[in-house]
């Protein structure tokens, strides 16, 4: 023991003798935040960089996947989470079985002229919901069941964690919404033609004049949404407007986010990883502008994210319910958005994935099983059916025009163009951008370059993860993105659509939970327990803070360069409609405009729902001399709207009303926009 120092030592100046100082040990950077950061750099210069130094990209991408894919080799190899057991048939009520099919029977035959029925919905209905209860494996429900299941509900809560995971998901829900109804009146602006479509179709089913299984307009739409939009006009009093296809499309679009992160929990059974997948899907540019968008595109998402997770859950439980109840999403999903009609083979891909990893130990679906659940299938599709036999040529208009050449040919042998389709669908996530203004920014990959860099990582440590621990659902995941990305592939006719954000919209879930993964291998709690506090605030505020940046990037993304491009790319018809309804409800009548058609230019009926009036479309087409000759004996006032360089009308009209009044309406979005106006004053008005 070292003599203490006296007070003389002090007052000498003599040097107090060295104690030993302790090393500070500085812990290396985790291999996650490394690779990250280098893969972030490597997207960055992808993106932003020069198109000819892509190599430089490539070569740190390699170098972020090699320390990746070291880190997740490295990772615990679990026991692994496997199915409960075979799930063998339970016993069957024959007697519902038979009340089923005859009533599906009559579902078909009711639910004719390409029109639902009152009588023909209430059989199908009921159809659904007796073949699924003559395979439900428990006891029906009942009312003295009621007081069971909130026993149970209060035994669920009582848990400590479901109140945190609750709030968890339902701030990425919050975060969510404020990403898809944030400015939603005026991102995106203005009308196009489709959604004007749309709403017609709406307005004849709220006034109960139409009741469609399909709609052949367009190319061909499913009938899902406007149902819910109709339900939004006739129940809740909302306008015939392009507001409310856009909040329809919205809260489609929010529902998203629960359902996609059942489906990670319960893919990876890790509910921070979920909870990760969540939040990035809740910000993520690509999810939220087809969201806003006002079209049928985020029930593809949504019906996937709900079919995968009934049916990986009931694959992992061995739960026969659970896979019916997935059975009947996966029909009810071919009533939402034609993307999805390739979801069944991703579904046919992990239920054969997990019988092909799990049978050894006997967990697999039994064969009468899968038979119960391709009729529950079925019978969610007889309506559909029932519409594809009645008129065949609107029911697969939109695949046979873009798969086949039923109206332009291949531009090089199919191989070839699916295989180029292919390549261009795999690089959307980092290089490749879809082409249309409607749904995406000049340029812009799916994924910003935060989100890129980590989906990349994503597929490395999935990848790793498969080899290293054989667990099935790491290659479900893996192969079922590609497949879910065929609806964009497949359009061999039009390459140039390809990629389609919309189309391949199905992957989106499965996409978010790649992305996620590095966030949560970053997230791992430390192994020393005297630093695991530190070291958890730290990797915290990593994860945070990347999550916060590529928000930060896709509200960039969604509010500037979308919102910029889709004003700069749409008609304004919002301008014109204004002058219109001015003119109308001042000193003119709804009658008395007329806007001049173009080509390329406004659609009229667009002009009027912008005007507020829903159904106007005072359109002058062919022969305009002789319209306008015939308004000359019309004694009110006249006003007339055209295109800026109509020169033939404009000397019409100065010809046969030489007193009226020229006006150029300067547009607010750019002067190529701006258009002509003539009005014509009252007879008699000096």
């Amino acid at each position: 023991m070292m003599p203490e120092d006296t007070l003389w030592d002090w007052y000498s100046g003599k040097q107090p003798a060295a104690s030993p100082r302790p090393q500070r040990a500085w812990a290396a950077p985790p291999l996650p935040l490394i690779s990250i950061v280098v893969a972030m750099l490597a997207q960055y210069l992808w993106q932003f960089g020069p198109r000819d130094q892509w190599p430089a990209g490539a070569a740190l991408y390699l170098v972020a996947a090699a320390l990746f894919g070291l880190h997740c080799w490295q990772l615990p190899v679990s026991n692994g989470v496997r199915n409960a057991g075979r799930q063998p048939l339970p016993s069957v009520r024959w007697q519902f079985v038979l009340a089923a099919l005859c009533l599906a029977a009559a579902a078909y035959l009711l639910n004719g002229n390409l029109q639902f029925s009152l009588l023909g919905v209430l059989a199908w209905v009921a159809a659904l919901a007796i073949f699924t209860a003559a395979f439900w494996s428990s006891p029906l429900p009942g009312l003295s069941t009621l007081p069971a299941v909130l026993r149970l509900l209060r035994t669920y809560f009582d848990n400590p964690r479901v109140p945190l995971i609750a709030a968890g998901v339902g701030a990425a829900m919050l975060l969510g919404a404020f990403f898809r109804l944030h400015n939603l009146d005026t991102v995106p602006g203005e009308m196009t033609s489709d959604h004007v479509e749309k709403l017609l179709d709406v307005a004849r089913i709220a006034a109960g004049k139409s009741s469609p299984i399909f709609l052949p307009t367009n190319g061909g739409r499913e009938a899902m949404f406007f149902y819910i939009c109709a339900a939004l006009v006739h129940w809740l009093g909302f306008g015939l407007t392009h507001y409310t296809l856009k909040l329809a499309a919205a809260v489609c679009g929010v529902l998203v986010i629960p359902f996609a992160y059942l489906l990670a929990s319960e893919l990876t059974q890790d509910k921070r990883l979920a909870l990760l997948a969540a939040v990035l899907l809740a910000v993520g540019w690509w999810p939220v502008v087809i969201a806003r968008n006002g079209l049928r595109f985020p029930l593809a998402p949504l019906f996937t994210a709900l079919t995968l997770w009934l049916v990986v859950r009931g694959l992992r439980r061995s739960s026969a319910n659970d896979l019916l109840l997935g059975a009947l999403a996966l029909g009810l999903g071919f009533y939402g958005y034609s993307a999805f009609r390739l979801v069944p083979l991703a579904v046919a891909a992990v239920c054969l994935l997990s019988w092909l990893h799990q049978r050894r130990v006997g967990s697999s679906i039994s064969a009468a099983l899968a038979v119960a659940m391709a009729s529950v299938f079925l019978i969610a599709l007889v309506p559909m059916v029932r519409y594809a036999i009645d008129d065949p040529a609107a029911f697969w208009h939109r695949i046979i025009t873009r798969m086949g050449q039923a109206e332009v040919g291949y531009t090089d042998s199919a191989w070839i163009v699916f295989l180029r389709n292919a390549w261009n669908a795999a690089r959307m996530f980092s290089w490749t951008a879809d082409t249309a203004w409607l749904v995406s920014p000049v340029g812009q990959p799916v994924l910003d370059w935060v989100c890129g860099a980590l989906f990349h990582l994503g597929i490395i440590g999935f990848a790793v993860r498969y080899v290293r621990t054989r667990e099935w659902h790491y290659l479900a995941v893996l192969l079922c993105v590609p497949i879910l990305l065929l609806p964009s592939v497949l359009a061999l006719a039009f390459p140039i659509e390809n990629p389609s954000l919309t189309r391949s919209s199905c992957a989106l879930p499965l996409v978010f939970l790649l992305a996620a993964f590095p966030l949560r291998a970053l997230w791992q709690p430390a192994g020393n327990i005297q630093t695991s506090l530190q070291a958890a605030f730290w990797r915290t505020a990593a994860v945070c803070s990347l999550v916060t940046v590529s928000a930060l990037v896709n509200y960039r993304i969604i509010f500037t360069d979308y919102a910029a491009l889709y004003k700069l790319s749409a008609q304004n018809t919002g301008e014109i409609g204004a002058v219109v309804r001015g003119y109308a409800t001042s000193i003119g009548d709804w009658d008395t405009v007329w806007v001049r058609a173009y080509p390329y230019w406004v659609d009229t009926r667009a002009v009027g729902i912008a005007a507020g009036r829903f159904g106007w479309d005072n359109v002058i087409l062919d022969q305009a001399q002789q319209h306008l000759e015939e308004l000359a004996n019309e004694p009110r006032a006249k006003l007339f709207i055209f295109n800026q360089v109509d020169a033939d009308f404009q000397s019409q009209l100065q010809r046969i009303f030489p007193r009226g009044v020229e006006r150029r309406h300067q547009s607010l979005v750019v002067a190529d926009k701006d258009f002509m106006s003539y009005f014509v004053a009252a007879q008699g008005t000096p």
